[in-house]
């Protein structure tokens, strides 16, 4: 069991998103070894693929976690656990043999500096099933908070605001470098005290609760401290954010992500059977559709008066025209080059927006620091969706070269032919995604057949990579 500390420490998270939501972070992303299963076997472990989306969070920690709430652990002692990727994918490791119940539970947890956590929420496993199978899991506002939704609505801004984002609709949450200092609640009277969190006590049962709660947060890439405010009771404003004085109200609702939600479903879907090319088009257009969002916000952000004319005109054709566009670019057409060419000159417009923002100092910072990631994501989902393609130019290159060389072997009846050699050159990929050239030479009588090579397909994504499906 995981002992929840008075909020008095550093949190060091990143999260990814579920359902309702949008993320950042950093590791390895990518499909796993195993096709058409979301569970990957060996002789002693397999993996159990999920994501956690609120838009994609990053960096939040995932453990399963018995009926009572208790994190589970291997027979050696450690806990089932795992951290959400940039795009808010978690992999967990289990025994080959460990089997998950309906009854048992999933509990999304913040790290702190000192190695304690701090438990956001937890949900039955009967609620983040995809598609009825438990080896691949959902975590989302929505689930954890089993289809209630202004409880789900309030998660779901909750998440938003701890990754210092203002308006409910950052498309990646990025939760790391945060500090909560204090936690309070407050009572009838105004009056605050400390909140110390025992046993299986999360920030998700105080709200059910309809406790109003106070946190102070620090936020590194800031460097400022901020307040958010969660106060159930206020149906118009449950969750705010305090900058400097300026009263944000943190809008998430999850019907209005369902679009999105729907496509990080897919990605997801997509992952656990081995689909390189759907998973990497659903990650695309959920981007894509937070994006649009999160822009929508920046335009109509009470500090957008320092937003130049140039760059409102250009907000609103992403808005309007260009990423509408290719959203049906990558639905009708996957990730090809046209695709992969528009999503450059995306990135190049956001990188030239950004600098902008920067520029005339733009409050609050976050609304850039969210478009970097954003960025940075769409260059991690360009620089998969090119190698991709590239394995399979390779693969195909191959098999067509390899089955040239078996006809050209062959006589029509059967018979023997003159004698002859016959050289090949084919080219394929190793797992660890080197190149490597097979010469094969035959003189014979008889016919020869020739064996295909078999390319395997990496996705990676910073730095991380991992091979699917040979």
């Amino acid at each position: 069991m995981r002992n929840l500390i008075l909020l008095a420490t550093a949190l060091t998270l990143s999260f990814g998103l579920a359902s309702c939501g949008g993320g950042g972070g950093s590791g390895s992303v990518g499909l796993n070894s195993s096709s058409g299963t979301g569970t990957t076997s060996t002789a002693e472990t397999k993996t159990i693929n999920g994501g956690v989306y609120s838009s994609y969070v990053a960096n939040a920690e995932v453990c399963l976690e018995d009926p009572n709430g208790n994190v589970l652990t291997d027979s050696n002692g450690d806990q089932l656990c795992s951290t959400t990727h940039s795009d808010g994918v978690f992999q967990l490791q289990l025994p080959a043999d460990f089997s998950l119940s309906n009854d048992d539970l999933v509990g999304l947890y913040v790290k702190t500096s000192d190695g304690s956590t701090i438990k956001i929420a937890e949900a039955p496993v009967s609620q983040l099933e995809v598609n009825g199978t438990a080896d691949t899991l959902a975590i989302t506002p929505l689930s954890i908070a089993e289809n209630d939704q202004n409880l789900a609505d309030t998660i779901g801004a909750l998440i938003h605001a701890l990754g210092g984002d203002t308006t409910g609709d950052a498309d990646v949450v990025d939760l790391s470098n945060v500090e909560i200092s204090n936690l309070e609640a407050v009572n009838q009277n105004g009056q605050s005290q400390p909140i110390l969190l025992n046993g299986n006590t999360s920030l998700e049962d105080l709200l059910k609760e309809k406790e109003h709660i106070i946190l102070q947060v620090y936020q590194e890439q800031l460097g400022q401290t901020y307040q958010v405010t969660i106060n159930p009771n206020n149906t118009s404003a449950p969750v705010s954010v305090n900058f400097n004085g300026a009263l944000a109200k943190v809008s998430y609702n999850c019907q209005a992500h369902q679009e999105e939600i729907e496509e990080h479903l897919k990605a997801l879907e997509a992952l656990a059977s081995g689909n390189t090319s759907e998973y990497l088009q659903a990650k695309t257009v959920a981007a894509l559709l937070s994006l649009k969002n999160f822009l929508s916000h920046l335009s109509s952000s009470p500090f957008a008066s320092s937003v130049s004319d140039t760059d409102k005109q250009t907000i609103q054709d992403l808005i309007n025209t260009t990423i509408p566009s290719l959203i049906n670019e990558v639905n009708e057409n996957g990730l090809n080059s046209d695709s992969l060419s528009g999503i450059n000159n995306l990135i190049s417009q956001l990188n030239t927006l950004i600098s902008d923002l920067q520029s005339v100092n733009f409050r609050p910072p976050m609304f850039a620091i969210h478009l970097e990631k954003t960025v940075s994501l769409l260059e991690s989902i360009e620089e998969n969706a090119e190698n991709s393609q590239s394995s399979q130019n390779q693969q195909t290159t191959s098999e067509s070269s390899t089955g040239t060389a078996s006809e050209t072997n062959q006589t029509s009846n059967g018979t023997s032919s003159p004698s002859q050699t016959v050289q090949t050159t084919s080219t394929s990929t190793s797992s660890n995604g080197t190149s490597s050239e097979t010469s094969n030479t035959s003189s014979s009588s008889e016919n020869t057949t020739g064996t295909s090579s078999s390319a395997t397909v990496q996705t990676s994504s910073e730095g991380g990579n991992t091979a699917a499906g040979s």
